[in-house]
């Protein structure tokens, strides 16, 4: 199985955060992606959010761009993403499925 949670808004953090704990307790194996867009981006510039291991979390850079946030200030462990719509879609054609907390 594969999870796709995204996160648009910034206070919606911690619940994502617990979901995605949750779900790799429940299957430890699970393949796990998390999209952030919009404001939510600017909790992954020099922060301390911590990320879960083995779970792939894509920026957006659009956002970034509307936001004149520096992409070389990202968390280590994110990768950038062009549009994050376009990478929620091309996951869900993957077989991900979508969840937004």
């Amino acid at each position: 199985m594969k999870a796709l949670f995204h996160i648009d808004e910034r206070h919606k953090w911690p619940l994502l955060s617990m979901n995605v704990k949750n779900i790799l307790q429940a299957s430890p194996n699970m393949e796990v992606a998390v999209v952030i867009n919009s404001e939510a981006v600017e909790l992954f510039i020099k922060s301390t959010v911590k990320l879960e291991p083995n779970v792939k979390y894509y920026i957006c850079e659009n956002s970034l761009v509307t936001r004149n946030l520096n992409p070389r200030e990202l968390l280590q462990g994110t990768e950038l993403t062009k549009s994050g719509v376009y990478q929620i879609v091309f996951l869900q054609n993957q077989g991900y499925a979508y969840i937004k907390p």
